[in-house]
């Protein structure tokens, strides 16, 4: 049942990465026009003809009309398919990096800024470049493949820059936050065990060990009691010395905790 919540959880990822794909080509086409991205409905930017809602569907739209406008019939570039996909596959990677956690949703949010900037920043360029070549009655040649490659490029370029930094970020900070966990249940553990001794008969206190499991973290506590007096002979038996030690492993290696106190002998 699990893996099943899993796979229909990333298949939604990617359907929502493919939407944001189709949302960049609008876009990066768009704003360097200065158009509306937001109230004007998708057209067709051949016959200017308005798309339904079943032309939208992104991946899906492209198939079903056969890589052509079902209006005018004008080719459809292979660039919006692909940049649809393409996008879907990153969200994908992105989640089954960091999961639902806020990490998810600022890289998604630097991901989309970085692709929709230098997007833009490259259409716009080639706008002022085509009507420089306007003017000078000089044949304009569409490079929308090669702006499609460079654009995209560049910002998976940026963006396996910034998401590899944030791996490694996020990965640090569970560790820490794994061995700070681990230590805190340590000293619970030790202070727990120590307690116990010091609540037992002076008569009765001796070595004794105990273990524990805490989120899977086996922590062993080895309570050890000496007397003053087997270590000084001239010494009366009314001072016990306790020293409780805590050993646990966390990814393969070993720590420890100890804390040393005394307990003396009521007398009277």
């Amino acid at each position: 049942m699990l893996n099943w919540l899993e796979i229909y959880i990333t298949f939604n990822v990617f359907i929502i990465g493919t939407l944001f794909g189709s949302f960049f080509t609008l876009a990066t086409y768009r704003i360097p026009r200065k158009q509306d991205i937001v109230f004007k409905r998708s057209y067709c930017p051949n016959c200017e003809h308005e798309l339904k809602f079943f032309d939208l569907i992104p991946i899906l739209s492209y198939i079903f009309v056969g890589g052509k406008c079902k209006y005018c019939k004008q080719k459809i570039s292979i660039r919006y398919p692909l940049f649809e996909l393409s996008n879907g596959l990153v969200f994908v990677c992105i989640y089954l990096l960091f999961g639902f956690s806020p990490y998810f949703f600022a890289i998604c949010a630097m991901y989309i800024y970085l692709f929709l900037l230098t997007g833009c920043y490259i259409m716009n360029k080639k706008n002022i470049k085509t009507k420089i070549c306007d003017l000078k009655n000089v044949e304009s040649v569409s490079s929308k493949s090669g702006v499609f490659l460079i654009e995209i490029a560049i910002a998976f370029v940026l963006f396996g820059i910034f998401v590899t930094s944030s791996y490694i970020t996020s990965r640090n900070y569970v560790n820490q936050s794994i061995y700070s966990v681990a230590r805190s249940n340590a000293v619970t553990s030790c202070v727990k065990n120590l307690e116990i001794a010091l609540g037992t008969n002076y008569d009765e206190l001796n070595s004794f060990n105990n273990s524990e499991t805490v989120d899977g973290v086996v922590y062993t506590t080895n309570i050890s009691v000496y007397k003053y007096s087997d270590e000084y002979v001239d010494k009366k038996d009314y001072i016990k010395k306790i020293n409780a030690n805590v050993e646990y492993m966390v990814d393969g290696k070993t720590f420890n905790f100890e804390i040393n106190t005394l307990k003396k002998k009521v007398i009277g």
